[in-house]
């Protein structure tokens, strides 16, 4: 079974705060919905993991700055959430009062053709990995 994702929303926000609210979406209930969020740190502090309330950690990467420093400036984090019913609204997230350069985030929603047991989508996800290292190519197995 092939499932589709179709994206609702997506943003820049470089304003250096700790938090960076969403624009509103509606969420469909009974679909998976995945929060990819981008954050970066360029003064010497490692990446903070977000948070969002509603929203379930999948899988978090930390990559370095390009032209390389020991700290993982850059993380990627992917969330997910599977509304039983239909949600509208705007979405916080939270980088524990660590203030991030930049944040880039996007939220997208799967098609009908997903696994609706387990909790907030844990069955529509069936596997994910995690890796960390430097330079210009990284790869992961499944």
């Amino acid at each position: 079974m092939t499932v589709a994702f179709t994206n609702l929303g997506g943003a820049l926000d470089n304003a250096g705060g700790s938090t960076t609210v969403t624009s509103s979406v509606t969420l469909t209930a009974n679909r998976l919905h995945l929060l990819t969020v981008s954050s970066q740190q360029f003064n010497g502090s490692p990446a903070a993991t977000p948070t969002c309330t509603g929203w379930t950690q999948v899988a978090t990467f930390v990559y370095y700055n390009a032209g390389g420093t020991d700290i993982p400036s850059n993380r990627l984090t992917v969330l997910r959430q599977m509304p039983g019913s239909n949600a509208t609204g705007t979405h916080t997230i939270d980088f524990g009062g660590t203030s991030q350069t930049e944040v880039v985030w996007a939220i997208d929603q799967s098609d009908a053709n997903v696994e609706t047991g387990g909790t907030n989508g844990s069955s529509a996800i069936v596997q994910s990995v995690t890796t960390t290292g430097n330079g210009t190519a990284l790869s992961a197995t499944l």
